[in-house]
């Protein structure tokens, strides 16, 4: 027991959850300062540190019974009697039985024994809430394990104090992140930005995107692919050389006659 501390519970000696039991261990010190005041020359453990030593030993049943999910905090005693004095150097036996647990609150019933025999007792409620914060929390559970709480109330994830339930590891991705050795075409995959969507920021369909290489617009004097050539006529048109009657295909002109026929009839 470190009592200007609040430390008062050494070590679990038997622990039934089922049953709803459990029982500690308490070495009173043999040099402490509340013992300079409490009472000078007669030093003795104050009654409330005992009550405190109940309630200690009760906190660690429920928190066991809940696997160290939520917090029990001291509301109520009730029926407390000292019986006898404690004194510097004893070793205490405690025990707690829980009689409720449900509805954000539990109650149990607590004794403290001293060379086997009674010294006090009594009830004891809690109200039963969510711990407050992760340093609490943290604290708690390695006090669990150095009062010797067994493994299987003290759940993996929340040993350490820092996760919370559904977190994922601190090297594990969140689902809407890429991973750091991601492929560059796999992280534009994985941002729903990167692939278009006015409502996203990204290019319309048939946009090209602001980072890729824009066609070339042709120079003065070249040739878009399938125009023909500056001074070429198009499909249909003569020539600039060809006669005004123009030639058909066969040799013809355009009045049915070969050339060599006009040239008979002068």
């Amino acid at each position: 027991m470190r009592l200007e501390y609040f430390q008062m519970v050494d070590r679990i000696i038997t622990l039934d959850v089922r049953a709803g039991r459990i029982a500690t261990a308490c070495q009173v010190p043999e040099q402490s300062p509340v013992f300079e005041g409490h009472f000078p020359g007669y030093p003795i453990l104050p009654g409330v540190l005992m009550i405190e030593t109940m309630a200690q030993t009760g906190g660690w049943l429920l928190l066991a019974t809940l696997r160290c999910s939520r917090m029990p905090f001291l509301m109520q005693v009730e029926k407390a009697k000292m019986r006898s004095f404690v004194a510097p150097g004893q070793a205490l036996q405690v025990e707690a039985t829980l009689l409720h647990e449900g509805s954000g609150y539990a109650v149990v019933k607590a004794s403290i024994a001293a060379e086997g025999k009674k010294v006090t007792d009594a009830e004891i409620r809690y109200g039963v809430v969510p711990f407050p914060n992760e340093t609490l929390r943290s604290a708690m559970l390695a006090t669990a394990c150095r009062i010797g709480l067994p493994e299987a109330f003290r759940p993996a994830a929340l040993q350490a104090g820092v996760l919370r339930r559904g977190d994922p590891p601190a090297d594990q991705p969140r689902g809407d992140q890429p991973q750091a050795d991601q492929p560059q075409d796999d992280q534009r995959r994985a941002d729903p930005g990167r692939t278009g969507g006015a409502d996203r920021g990204g290019p319309h369909a048939g946009e090209p995107r602001a980072d890729e290489p824009r066609a070339r617009e042709p120079q003065v004097g070249e040739l878009r692919v399938g125009e023909p050539q500056v001074g070429a006529p198009r499909s249909g048109e003569p020539r600039a050389d060809e006669p005004a009657g123009g030639r058909q295909s066969g040799g013809r002109a355009r009045d049915g006659h070969t050339a060599g026929e006009h040239n008979r009839d002068a």
